[in-house]
């Protein structure tokens, strides 16, 4: 599975989430993949983070 893959899942976990715990842990998640990577572009990255701008934006509409 490819790093942002894994990333979108991630993510779409956060959504779902039922508690602030759960949200913590997948954040851990998503910061231990982030450190991985270090420098290195991960692919797909800037689809991605407009497609996470967009859930974002029609959840304040």
């Amino acid at each position: 599975m490819k790093t942002v893959d894994t990333l979108r899942t991630l993510f779409q976990k956060i959504d779902n989430a039922k508690t602030p715990f759960e949200i913590e842990v997948l954040g851990i998640e998503i910061g231990k993949i982030i450190d991985k990577n270090g420098q290195k572009p991960i692919e797909g990255i800037s689809l991605f983070l407009l497609e996470r701008g967009n859930i974002l934006k029609q959840k304040m509409i």
